[in-house]
């Protein structure tokens, strides 16, 4: 749940904001990850409702894609394509075979989305 609400949205912010000053500090970082996964907690569990998780982890996929698609990084773009499927099949409750059920198939495009996000950003010179 942490990941949807907080490790998502985190993500989106950084590769939205990548030249701010601000999000190269760590403490700023740290604080906002963690203000992040407190409200996300808080409003999930307070509610009982997962629309702000799935909603959260949906809209910060897109944004990730929409700032590889600005920043024309290809292997960005389609991580975030992979990540979305990934997202859509586990929503949609759709098995890609008989041995992956729709979690598997979310934890692995997550995974290599995440790769190869990674992959594509080198950390500043400090």
């Amino acid at each position: 749940m942490i990941a949807g609400v907080a490790g998502f949205p985190a993500m989106a912010i950084s590769l939205g904001l990548s030249d701010e000053s601000t999000l190269q500090r760590g403490r700023f970082s740290i604080l906002a990850l963690l203000g992040l996964a407190m409200v996300g907690t808080l409003v999930v569990m307070g509610t009982g409702a997962r629309m702000y998780l799935d909603a959260a982890a949906l809209l910060s996929t897109l944004a990730v894609g929409y700032a590889s698609w600005r920043q024309r990084h290809r292997v960005g773009m389609g991580s975030a394509a992979l990540m979305l499927f990934g997202l859509i099949c586990f929503a949609a409750k759709i098995p890609s075979s008989s041995i992956l059920q729709p979690a598997d198939v979310l934890h692995l495009a997550l995974a290599v989305g995440w790769l190869g996000l990674s992959s594509g950003y080198q950390s500043s010179p400090r």
